[in-house]
């Protein structure tokens, strides 16, 4: 149940829906789901993902630490590295900066 929470919380991060869509939208959806089933263990199974608010904020926050984590550790392990920056602005008019890393 902990792993579809993180991937539940990875696909609402990459859709860019509210933290509280887990609760809200997902979690009704999955009981939905479930009740068609007509199988009370899936049911169950299905009330036992954890998709609150605030465990969709933390498991984005842990999963956005990791691939941070996982970037510094290959930077660190690079002899040789080369850099690559570029800035555009989205349709919000809202700047985003995009950087690449290239190891030699």
């Amino acid at each position: 149940m902990t792993e579809a929470s993180y991937e539940i919380a990875l696909a609402l991060a990459e859709k860019r829906k509210s933290f509280s869509d887990g609760k809200e939208i997902v979690k009704p959806c999955l009981q939905i789901f479930a009740r068609r089933l007509g199988d009370k263990s899936i049911e169950r199974k299905a009330d036992e993902i954890a998709l609150s608010k605030q465990t969709v904020s933390r498991r984005t926050k842990e999963l956005s630490h990791d691939v941070s984590q996982q970037l510094k550790d290959l930077a660190h392990s690079c002899t040789f590295f080369s850099l690559a920056l570029d800035e555009s602005t989205d349709i919000c008019d809202v700047a985003q900066l995009s950087i690449f890393i290239m190891r030699n």
